[in-house]
């Protein structure tokens, strides 16, 4: 599970204590990410925990806790992640590209993918064979250079930025 969380501002923050819980309520501390300690701008943090649903859960619950230099602490909400939410590895490359982008994903079936530009258009298509791994598109050479996103048919599968040469 991948968990992404930002910050606005931070005054005197030590650090962030990722808790994971299987029932929502008795917590227990996986890992700790760094903060900004003071900031007035937009601060993006990750945390991936590789063992979410390691024993087999069909839900699992996260929290929060922002620790200050001064050892006070707060809770942020709690959150929970079903294993049918949990995303499809893609990986795509060269990245940027000339004409053939290739994918590799394993499609669970016949699926689609759509190359999108910055407003959200269409501009190219493909069925991706469930039977294969690796996936090549031949994107046609009228489409202008810039930035794209990859987004796929099941849903399972985030938007993956592309850009083109």
């Amino acid at each position: 599970a991948n968990l992404n969380w930002a910050t606005a501002t931070e005054r005197n923050s030590s650090h962030f204590e990722v808790e994971r819980s299987i029932d929502g309520r008795s917590f227990r501390a996986i890992g700790k990410v760094k903060s900004s300690q003071n900031s007035s701008t937009l601060k993006n943090y990750v945390f991936s925990d590789e063992s979410a649903f390691a024993n087999n859960e069909t839900v699992v619950y996260y929290r929060l806790k922002m620790v200050d230099l001064d050892g006070t602490f707060e809770y942020s909400s709690v959150i929970s992640i079903s294993s049918e939410e949990v995303e499809e590895t893609v990986t795509v490359f060269p990245n940027p590209f000339n004409n053939d982008l290739f994918i590799d994903y394993k499609a669970t079936t016949d699926e689609v993918v759509e190359l999108r530009d910055m407003s959200g258009r269409v501009v190219f298509s493909q069925v991706l064979n469930g039977q294969e791994m690796v996936h090549q598109l031949s994107i046609p050479s009228t489409l202008d250079k810039g930035v794209y996103f990859l987004t796929f048919g099941s849903g399972k599968a985030k938007a993956v930025k592309v850009i083109r040469n």
